[in-house]
């Protein structure tokens, strides 16, 4: 399967020879998206799919391109003319400075998935107090355990509170 750069991909769809399908969960699409994107989780492509391209080739993608790689092989079998791949997925698209579409509807503005964040945070937290623990901070280990406790938590219950406390936080919040 060939892929295509983000402004050959652009440049395409704004001549209506191409639509853009975004094989990520509905979560990712509904948080960030490409303008005009088609939701096809999993890359599920059947006749109703391919009718709605009306001869137009088909541009898949998903975040950084590699779960749309790793799904190749079935895109090609959809029976879909000669689909592509964005090149880079969603980050280089953004990269080109080609505008996408947000959770709150704004255009040009992309905020890192809550998901997204909670890790960064639990992972800087970890590392943050491991060292304090390896440079013989008593306390540290407790706070370890306490990180492990609530992910157990948000695991089992399927409710993080830190990702609570994270869309509280104002950039996570539309802007009026």
């Amino acid at each position: 399967m060939q892929t295509i750069a983000p402004r050959d991909a652009d440049a395409l769809i704004k001549d209506h020879k191409a639509i853009l399908l975004d094989i990520r969960s509905e979560d990712e699409f509904a948080d960030t998206h490409l303008p005009g994107a088609m939701l096809v989780p999993n890359g599920e492509i059947d006749d109703a799919l391919a009718a709605t391209l009306d001869g137009r080739e088909a541009i898949f993608y998903c975040t950084s391109g590699m779960r749309t790689m790793r799904a190749a092989n079935d895109l090609e079998q959809g029976g879909l003319n000669n689909p592509k791949i964005l090149e880079g997925g969603l980050n280089s698209w953004m990269s080109a400075g080609l505008p996408v579409v947000n959770k709150h509807g704004q255009h040009g503005v992309y905020t890192i998935s809550i998901p997204r964040q909670v890790q960064i945070t639990v992972g800087t937290l970890i590392i943050l107090f491991a060292v304090l623990a390896w440079m013989g901070m008593s306390f540290a280990p407790y706070v370890l355990g306490a990180i492990g406790l609530g992910l157990l938590t948000a695991g089992v219950t399927g409710t993080c509170m830190l990702a609570n406390v994270i869309m509280m936080m104002p950039w996570n919040r539309a802007k009026n």
